[in-house]
């Protein structure tokens, strides 16, 4: 995300000739409201947000929360309708509209700057020349007149909100223009209280992190008076609690660049009535929001660095700024955005762009984690499929980034809480991926660990609840594992994936029904959610409604044609059909969209087998050893491939090494018992036999009628055997 930084002076005035009771019947309010992020002349630097700025406060003013003030009392002029004589004219006709007790708000959101010549200061419409500004800007001065005339003579309630930024290179820079048209203000309205975004020194940011695209003061501004800054509960805002409120948002949010609100008449008057179901409404959008963290852009003060720096300090700015665009982050050595960073920092001309330059640096470090665990949130396809298909590798990378974004901005950044659980979220789920891939319980506990520490920093992530699932799930606690899914969709009820999850769980653990309830829901809320119809054609699968699963597999591949399990269990219900050759089309469509995935080679194996192609289906199970040594069936079935070519001591080989992958499994050892015996092995035969039973081999018909255990039959060791397991 992309923001500006800019000297702004946001300032709200209240005439000290009046309080703020609630207006009267015959009272009214009235507006003139400008906002210029697009100027006309090219040697004034446009800004990003001032006009939505105005457009916000516009926006508040015509809602409950801002008293409903009809549209044809508000004069809004944006950009190019902010003009000189547009905003003169509807300031100097308020006079002859504004009644006894009226309540006036004037809102002025783009560049202020001062008369190099005279140090007057003006406040710079859409058409404002670039440097005289005195022939067609707005004078300070008759701005005084304006607000002490409405508020002495009209006997009105007067608000003045003024949002003057001056960023590039306007005339007064060189001389301190930002810091004298903040005491030109100060002196111009020093019998009024007034809150300023920063002080004369400071820098007020702007960016994508607040609503989108707003000043960060005015942001908070507008939240405040709309209830947020009502501490006592009352509805009713006054000076004291906004003041706290911006005090507490503010500096925090735009750190490590300094930015205080500044109070400067302390009145503990009421400034805004709240409105309850407004307030309601902006506390409920307010608790589904993760915290952001969003660059700064510093385009007026690039310019003027790279205009004073000597060459080695152009060249390493401009090198940081390529690194950091081609996400050279902190690699290689030596050509990584960090790299330049420390050696500018190192430089006194550098100082006044450390801090936004640190803070650029610190997003770019935590923007991928920020978009992995968002893109998780929305269950955005992409992202399922970087971790379903990438794995481990896509997210190696971000635990060394987050950890440098927060030596970056240290831990008393307000942010470096949520920065820190993320880092041991990530590096749980690594640790979660090497459990399941080595089957190593001591990582899968250790990325437990990892990830209730992530828990005790940010209660409330949806997503820490949704990962203790899965490594619980790993770790076979099928109980724990449930309550974590539970509580995830509790925290985020939109969310799909713990509803995914829990449907998961349920098919595994037999109760079909309870499985479909919990995918139709994750449907209904995630409609282009493939998995779950692939899911859902598991559970039609299992609950013997082939149409039903065909449909659901098929709708599946519609949604994400690059979904290889999709086509995987499409063929594998088609093989079950003995439709063979659908079941072949699809079973190699999903070789070809994953020929890293083990399953659609088993599947196009299985197929190879019933159609009586044994050497091709060798070489699938073969490939799936390759790709997954410990896959649970592949070597028993490769055996069968075998011994169906006359190869019995590989077909052995392969059973017995299922058997090492598998022990809870019975069939390879009732195979190679099989195979002794057709090799007129009796004695190794019946001890196969045995480890068959004692695996739970509970096939007797089969033992009975098999060919190869004709000659065992009738001696007395068989015959004690089948006694001992399958009792008279």
């Amino acid at each position: 995300m992309r923001a500006q930084i800019l000297p702004v002076f946001l300032l709200l005035t209240l005439s000290l000739q009046a309080q703020l009771p609630s207006l009267g019947g015959s009272q009214k309010t009235w507006a003139v409201i400008a906002g210029i992020s697009d100027y006309k002349s090219d040697e004034i630097t446009d800004l990003q947000f001032a006009d939505r700025d105005a457009q916000a406060f516009y926006d508040f003013l015509t809602s409950p929360a801002g008293g409903k003030v009809p549209p044809e009392q508000i004069s809004l002029f944006l950009n190019e309708q902010a003009t000189n004589a547009n905003i003169s004219t509807a300031l100097y006709f308020l006079a002859s509209k504004v009644g006894e007790g009226d309540r006036v708000y004037i809102y002025f959101s783009g560049h202020g700057d001062v008369e190099i010549n005279n140090m007057f200061g003006f406040l710079l419409p859409w058409d404002s020349p670039p440097r005289v500004y005195i022939t067609g800007a707005i004078d300070l001065s008759f701005l005084q007149r304006i607000i002490t005339t409405l508020s002495v003579q009209n006997k009105a309630q007067v608000f003045m909100v003024a949002d003057a930024c001056h960023a590039g290179n306007l005339a007064g820079t060189a001389g301190g223009g930002t810091q004298i048209t903040a005491e030109n203000l100060k002196k111009q309205y020093a019998t009024e209280v007034k809150l300023l975004a920063c002080g004369p020194e400071e820098l007020s940011q702007e960016g994508k992190q607040w609503g989108g695209g707003r000043g960060a003061f005015s942001f908070h501004l507008i939240d405040g008076l709309m209830g947020l800054a009502d501490s006592n509960g009352d509805f009713d805002v006054n000076l004291f609690e906004i003041r706290r409120y911006l005090e507490d948002k503010v500096p925090a949010e735009t750190a490590p660049n300094s930015q205080y609100p500044l109070v400067l008449f302390d009145r503990n008057a009421s400034i805004a009535l709240v409105d309850p179901q407004m307030l309601a409404h902006l506390k409920e959008e307010k608790a589904g929001m993760a915290p952001t963290f969003s660059t700064v852009a510093t385009r007026g003060l690039e310019e003027e660095y790279l205009g004073k720096s000597d060459s080695l300090g152009q060249e390493l700015y401009r090198a940081f700024q390529l690194a950091l665009s081609e996400r050279r982050l902190l690699e290689p050595e030596g050509g990584s955005a960090y790299d330049y960073y420390q050696q500018l920092a190192k430089r006194p001309d550098f100082a006044p762009m450390e801090a936004s330059t640190r803070r650029n640096l610190a997003v770019a470090l935590q923007d991928d984690a920020q978009v992995a665990v968002n893109s998780y949130l929305d269950t955005d396809p992409r992202e399922m499929a970087r971790r379903w298909k990438e794995g481990k590798q896509a997210y190696d990378h971000i635990p060394v980034y987050l950890e440098k974004s927060i030596e970056l901005m240290g831990n008393d950044f307000y942010m470096t809480p949520s920065l820190r659980s993320k880092q041991y979220y990530f590096e749980g789920m690594l640790l979660r991926m090497d459990g399941e891939k080595t089957r190593s319980e001591d990582l899968l506990r250790e990325a437990l660990q990892k990830v209730e520490a992530a828990m005790a920093l940010e209660p409330q992530g949806a997503h820490l609840y949704n990962e203790k699932g899965l490594i619980e799930g790993a770790l076979e606690n099928s109980e724990q594992e449930m309550e974590a899914y539970k509580k995830a969709h509790e925290l985020a009820p939109a969310w799909a994936m713990p509803l995914f999850n829990l449907a998961t769980l349920s098919m595994f653990d037999g109760d079909l029904g309870q499985a479909k309830n919990w995918i139709d829901n994750a449907i209904a809320l995630k409609p282009s959610f493939a998995a779950a119809y692939n899911l859902l054609g598991a559970i039609y699968q299992k609950t013997e409604k082939p149409s039903d699963a065909e449909k659901a597999f098929l709708k599946s591949i519609e949604l994400d044609s690059t979904l290889s399990w999709a086509y995987t269990n499409l063929a594998g219900l088609y093989i079950v059909q003995k439709d063979y050759l659908k079941a072949e089309r699809y079973a190699s469509k999903a070789v070809e969209i994953a020929d890293d995935d083990p399953n659609a080679f088993y599947t196009l194996g299985n197929i190879n087998m019933k159609t009586g192609h044994y050497p091709r289906a060798i070489e699938l199970y073969e490939q799936v050893i390759q790709l997954q040594p410990d896959h649970p069936y592949a070597h028993f079935s490769l055996g069968l491939a075998l011994e169906n070519t006359g190869d019995i001591p590989r077909a052995i080989a392969a059973e017995k090494k299922n058997l090492e992958v598998n022990p809870d499994y019975p069939n390879p050892a009732f195979s190679v018992a099989a195979l002794y015996a057709s090799q007129n092995d009796p004695e190794n035969a019946l001890i196969w036999l045995k480890i068959a039973l004692e695996k739970g081999y509970s096939n007797k018909d089969q033992i009975l009628k098999a060919e190869e255990f004709a000659s065992l039959r009738e001696t007395e060791a068989f015959i004690q055997l089948m006694d001992s397991y399958f009792p008279k």
